[in-house]
């Protein structure tokens, strides 16, 4: 590698990457190099950004397939346990405790069961549910929107 003043500075660099390895080779040690080698760094470094680049991209579609799938099991899971009769038995309970009013609002009648939590989902403890009406309980999904979109990286 040229250096300031004219003097060369020999230097061994990955040949995947491009980048520098270790230290830069000792004058006295110059007679024991290997012949030099031609190549093209900038086409090196190139190449190299493209295949890691393709790798992430792989990586996350891996990802979001995965993820696709696993929601589509949770989905799957969460719609039957909503059908069976536990679930009827707790929301039954719920609604009762609240003597069919709203939880949120204190005004309106409940007519939903929302979780507080999904941490023992299919076991809930009873106050981890919390009676509500409609409106009341668009809204927590709304501020979970918000939320989730507000955490999104602007740039």
């Amino acid at each position: 590698m040229p250096q300031r003043g004219g003097s060369t500075r020999i230097q061994e660099i990955c040949f995947k990457c491009g980048k520098s390895i270790g230290q830069p080779v000792k004058r006295t040690s110059l007679k024991d190099l290997p012949p030099k080698l031609e190549f093209d760094l900038d086409k090196l470094r190139t190449t190299y950004e493209q295949e890691r680049q393709k790798e992430y991209e792989d990586l996350l579609q891996a990802a979001v397939e995965q993820q696709v799938e696993i929601n589509s099991k949770t989905s799957r899971r969460y719609r039957d346990y909503l059908q069976s009769d536990a679930w009827r038995a707790k929301r039954k309970k719920v609604l009762k405790r609240a003597n069919h009013t709203c939880e949120g609002c204190l005004e309106a009648k409940a007519v939903e069961v929302h979780h507080l939590t999904y941490e023992n989902f299919g076991d809930e403890l009873l106050f981890q549910l919390v009676a509500l009406c409609k409106t009341c309980h668009e809204k927590c999904y709304s501020v979970l929107d918000d939320l989730n979109s507000s955490s999104e990286d602007p740039c």
